[in-house]
């Protein structure tokens, strides 16, 4: 697949399942990077039961949620309001910019060291200190960064493996 942002979207017949996002990473060597928010989305979701903000039917809300999930509700909503607008306009205006998924910069903060401009889409909320730190560092180092929403670095998150390993 060319690299980019991509929906797999859910479904059970005729009822809607939720979507996955997909960002498809590139090895070209471009100056710019886009850095789409998969943590924030994750935790606006309320797939299982609970996001981060709300439970069901008056039930809690959820201390920690998982990134193998598909995204409802909220979590649906970030991604179509802000994730993909922003793949939009850098198609429709031509620009060349990589894609990465936050929990890239986490897995490979050195990643962001590639790139003279940094583009952070949406409403990046969550952010782990990985991510934060590596951001500084290219800040730090002559990168522009381009923030594209409001409310950017607010929480921190953690990513952490769960019973079976899996991040």
């Amino acid at each position: 697949w060319p690299a980019g942002l991509y929906a797999i979207v859910a479904d059970r017949g005729t009822t809607f399942g939720g979507a996955a996002e997909l960002v498809v990473r590139s090895a070209a060597a471009n100056r710019a990077v886009i850095v789409y928010s998969e943590l924030t989305d994750a935790a606006y979701s309320p797939f299982g039961g609970a996001s981060l903000y709300h439970g069901e039917n008056g039930d809690p809300r959820a201390l920690s949620v998982s990134l193998q999930r598909p995204l409802t509700g909220g979590g649906l909503r970030s991604f179509v309001q802000y994730e993909v607008p922003c793949a939009e306009i850098l198609d429709r205006l031509g620009i060349q910019a990589n894609p990465l998924a936050d929990t890239d910069v986490n897995s490979w903060p050195s990643m962001l060291m590639r790139y003279n401009e940094i583009v952070i889409s949406g409403h990046s909320e969550y952010w782990t200190s990985r991510m934060y730190d590596a951001l500084t560092v290219a800040h730090n180092r002559g990168a522009n960064i381009v923030d594209l929403g409001a409310n950017e670095i607010y929480w921190q998150g953690r990513i952490e493996a769960d019973p079976t390993g899996r991040g």
